[in-house]
């Protein structure tokens, strides 16, 4: 039988499109993209209708206009959601072990000072080794620096990384009636005779995997009648990795060392170049694909309701989307705010 894989394509920098399709022809598959553009921008709307829920993620619309592409041709699909939570290869997976692994040998009283010479490291030289198909920027080093003075609290330190909204700049925006629910963090103690990779794992699988990676996945592809499936979430899997201690699985250089092993000991004819390449993450870049005019609408939308939102400091949200040039952290924070006017729009208003 033909089997037939489907990629999404921005043609911009960083486009995964041709390392698909010639992934693809080497197992003598074919390969349809999606394409994504500037007319896309409209879909935001009818992708948060159908997933219910105000997710803050670019990600949302690549997924349910490649559900909508499958669906022409399938009824089920497979897709690749799952690797990374359970065999840590998220940027933040990486980061954080390294971070924990630092804390053996520096006091937490010293990473105030860490932070302040962080922030003198000129922008350039951040740049060349940051880990992500998009630049940092000014708005993500100040993000990072204010995540280091978190580093010696287990809890804080990864939600201060993982936390699009976590630094004082992005705050400010909000008001008293935005509070982060205690819930998180009495999950987190609850898991004290886990090692630090341990709980972060199972703190992702609970949160981070059921309410944003399985919704988004589930929802939208059953919008176009289409049933996705998870091979990397089968429980027997899921079962397997939790009885292992990460750090018995875990490689800081390479996160999915064991993943890669498999698949080269599985003979599938996958060349060897392909299996040790680099992750890339799966990834819109807001800001490229979409014009400033498009963005400007967006921007429009959320301030034009801000006062009935009843969430934001007015001046400080006005203030914070004036920029023009939106660096990585502004097109996350961006995308957030808008997909969450537009639930407001569908499901408050």
């Amino acid at each position: 039988f033909n089997l037939e894989t489907f990629t999404f394509s921005t043609g911009v920098e960083n486009d995964e499109l041709s390392k698909a399709q010639k992934i693809a022809s080497k197992l003598g598959f074919e390969n349809f993209k999606c394409t994504l553009g500037e007319e896309s921008f409209g879909y935001y709307r009818e992708a948060i209708r159908s997933l219910e829920d105000p997710l803050g993620d670019s990600i949302i619309l690549p997924t349910m206009l490649l559900a909508q592409e499958v669906a022409k041709k399938h009824k089920v699909v497979l897709a690749g959601e799952g690797a990374d939570e359970i065999f840590s290869g998220y940027i933040h997976h990486q980061v954080l072990n390294l971070e924990e692994l630092a804390t053996k040998f520096f006091p937490n009283s010293v990473w105030a000072l860490i932070s302040k010479v962080f922030g003198s490291i000129p922008q350039s030289i951040l740049e060349a080794f940051f880990p992500y198909p998009a630049k940092l920027g000014v708005s993500g080093k100040l993000k990072v620096q204010e995540h280091i003075k978190h580093i010696g609290s287990e809890f804080e330190r990864y939600i201060s990384l993982a936390g699009v909204f976590e630094d004082p700049v992005s705050r400010r925006i909000f008001n008293k009636n935005v509070a982060r629910p205690a819930e998180l963090e009495n999950y987190w103690n609850s898991m004290e005779d886990f090692d630090f990779a341990d709980r972060v794992k199972r703190f992702d699988l609970r949160y981070w995997a059921r309410n944003y990676t399985l919704h988004r996945l589930e929802k939208l592809s059953m919008r176009s009648s289409l049933e996705g499936r998870v091979p990397f979430f089968d429980h027997r899997i899921i079962e397997l990795i939790l009885k292992v201690k990460s750090r018995k699985i875990y490689n800081l250089k390479d996160p999915k060392r064991v993943f890669r092993n498999c698949l080269s000991k599985a003979k599938l004819g996958i060349d060897n170049d392909v299996i040790k390449r680099k992750k890339q993450a799966f990834y819109l870049p807001t800001g490229a694909v979409f014009s400033s005019k498009t963005i400007r609408f967006g921007k429009e939308a959320i301030l034009d309701n801000a006062r009935n939102r009843d969430i934001y400091d007015l001046k400080e949200l006005e203030h914070h989307l004036r920029k023009d040039n939106l660096e990585l952290l502004d097109s996350k924070q961006f995308q957030c705010l808008y997909n969450f006017e537009l639930w407001c729009q569908e499901f408050i208003d």
